[in-house]
């Protein structure tokens, strides 16, 4: 039974978390996030959105302390492709790693939630995501968040994202991964070019 249980929760998609009956339930939280301009902390809130052409999409805005505002305001809205790894940890809390861009560690207030995400706890997943960061708000400062698991996206067959999206993943990496864009080969090695 333990295992369907977890079979159950992971394949509701990359957000497993909020596999309530009401998909439209908004839930708040607090959270803790390691952005590209620093250590940022507030609250949040969290709602799965149903959309045929997705495999799971959800939304999360993040409001910002005032000890966080004027950092904030350094990040940029944008839109990128990255592989967005959730996680359930044992205090009922979870994780959302965006390797591309940062990570957050969300703490949900509702009891239910957090008891799922204990239940859940260890259980992770890796999925291929469509990310776009926009302005919800200037006062408080909130920034929404919308992750799409959309299946054009994700060879179900395979169970690896498409070659489409390896391609707009990889001008991501290209922009947000601060690597530098040509490194000189080192004697005896051969530079090589992603092809797809």
């Amino acid at each position: 039974m333990q295992k369907f249980a977890f079979v159950l929760l992971m394949s509701t998609g990359s957000h497993c978390l909020l596999a309530d009956a009401d998909n439209s339930e908004v839930y708040t939280c607090s959270f803790l996030a390691h952005t590209p301009v620093g250590t940022l902390g507030g609250d949040c809130t969290t709602q799965s959105l149903q959309d045929a052409n997705s495999i799971s999409r959800w939304k999360m805005t993040l409001t910002f302390d005032p000890q966080s505002s004027a950092t904030a305001l350094q990040l940029n809205a944008d839109t990128f492709y990255d592989l967005v790894r959730t996680q359930c940890l044992a205090d009922g809390s979870f994780t959302t790693v965006m390797p591309l861009w940062g990570d957050l560690v969300i703490m949900p207030n509702d009891p239910d939630y957090l008891a799922g995400n204990r239940a859940c706890s260890p259980a992770a997943q890796t999925v291929p995501d469509l990310i776009t960061i926009s302005k919800a708000s200037d006062s408080p400062l909130t920034l929404a968040f919308l992750f799409d698991e959309r299946r054009e996206d994700f060879d179900v067959a395979l169970g690896i994202p498409t070659r489409q999206w390896l391609a707009h993943y990889w001008e991501s990496f290209q922009r947000l991964s601060g690597n530098a864009v040509q490194v000189p080969a080192a004697p005896g090695f051969k530079n090589y070019r992603f092809v797809l």
